[in-house]
């Protein structure tokens, strides 16, 4: 592994770097020293060309999926694929399903917006394609969801729908819906339990492309001298690999940058004091440092601006998710970049999880409905900033309400 980069928990740092020695047999002191000095000279020489040619084509290819990502959306097929820029609809392509008819499905979400927003486009598509139901309920915590879900499961509705909510924090509730005869859909979130104790089908909010997209803006921003400070959300060890191909990608494409990994819970990253506290020492601990990604833009983020200024640190900050708060920071100048997923797009995606898992069939893996990310600047954010403006300009640069529309002509 280069030396450019570490992972830890907080306040335990890892050692860079490494050293060698090499023992050269007799030769005259003064043949020695010429041969040093030459050997040197050239390998130095020949090391720093190289490095400053690999910078330069990583920093472009950098620039160029910052540009596409400002323009439309940027994606990948693989965790050793270059992101590229997203020209058409990618998701599927057949629809096997028969038309659902009046559905009754119940919504349990982890937050307000976008969570509950996007469960309430699942409900409207749910009228529009068979005239269904759909109730929605948000609860703070894991004690609220479990409570929700039980509620949920006594009205006997054909799908809970869970959005932003994890399945190991409702585990035993989601296998008595499962013998109730009650399919689940997770919207937003990933497998971390044993199949047999999760949700019937998962639509994930492509976070393996979203890390990426923030490490390839901080080098493209930076002209390939990022030096990074990523909060990760601890937990999630899914998460864990999409942030090892993030800093694989500043390993590949950017010799001069360095990438600093921190984990963090939610509950730190979201509160402004511990925000402060974790953003002053980790400066303090890293003087190099020049740009912090965040996990989430619900994170702590002016907080960290705040601590930044504190110590009279120029640090540029990028986060992902897209939500109207998160965009509001970037027009006040907060955050320079806010990396998204269309929250549109993706409660497609989760009614056509519902329709696959109510006739029985196998559903899309986590990220097989496609989907690619885009980056909001001060430049390219809608007029005013609200959820219905974002979807549109989204919706504009590829048509993949469309897409739907024309998939389930049939259902109508």
């Amino acid at each position: 592994m280069h030396a450019n980069c570490e992972f830890r928990p907080r306040s335990m740092a890892l050692a860079h770097g490494n050293s060698r020695v090499r023992r050269v047999g007799a030769v005259g002191a003064s043949a020695f020293v010429a041969l040093l000095m030459f050997v040197g000279t050239s390998t130095s020489t020949a090391t720093a060309q190289s490095r400053n040619t690999a910078a330069a084509a990583g920093t472009a290819t950098a620039k160029a999926v910052l540009a596409a990502s400002l323009r439309g959306f940027v994606s990948s097929t693989g965790p050793s694929v270059p992101l590229t820029p997203l020209k058409s609809f990618n998701g599927p392509t057949s629809d096997p399903s028969q038309p659902v008819s009046h559905a009754k499905i119940i919504g349990v979400s982890s937050c307000d917006n976008p969570c509950s927003y996007v469960g309430d486009l699942v409900g409207g598509l749910a009228k529009q394609y068979g005239n269904g139901t759909y109730t929605g309920s948000i609860g703070a915590e894991a004690s609220n969801w479990q409570s929700l879900t039980a509620e949920a499961i006594q009205q006997r509705p054909n799908v809970i729908l869970f959005n932003g909510v994890e399945d190991n924090t409702i585990t035993q509730q989601v296998v008595e819906a499962r013998h109730a005869g009650i399919k689940t859909v997770g919207v937003a979130v990933l497998p971390n339990v044993p199949s047999s104790e999760g949700y019937s089908a998962y639509v994930a909010v492509r976070q393996d492309l979203s890390y990426r997209l923030m490490v390839q803006a901080a080098i493209a921003n930076s002209g390939g001298k990022a030096n990074i400070l990523l909060l990760e959300s601890s937990g999630y060890a899914t998460i864990d690999k999409y942030v090892k191909v993030a800093v694989a990608d500043v390993h590949s494409g950017c010799p001069k940058c360095t990438i600093t990994v921190v984990k963090e819970d939610n509950g730190v990253l979201a509160a402004p004091v511990a925000m402060s506290q974790l953003v002053t020492s980790e400066l303090n601990a890293l003087p190099s440092v020049n740009y912090i990604l965040f996990a989430d833009d619900f994170d702590a983020i002016t907080a960290a601006q705040q601590a930044a200024s504190l110590l009279h640190r120029h640090v540029t900050l990028i986060a992902q998710d897209g939500s109207t708060g998160g965009l509001e920071l970037v027009a006040t100048g907060a955050l320079l970049y806010d990396v998204a997923v269309p929250l549109q797009w993706i409660a497609y995606a989760g009614f056509d999880a519902v329709r696959r898992v109510m006739n029985g069939e196998t559903p899309l893996s986590p990220g097989g409905w496609g989907g690619g990310v885009h980056t909001f600047s001060k430049s390219n954010l809608p007029a005013k900033i609200t959820n219905q403006s974002v979807a549109a300009m989204l919706n504009s640069y590829i048509n993949y309400i469309g897409a739907y529309d024309a998939l389930w002509a049939h259902a109508k």
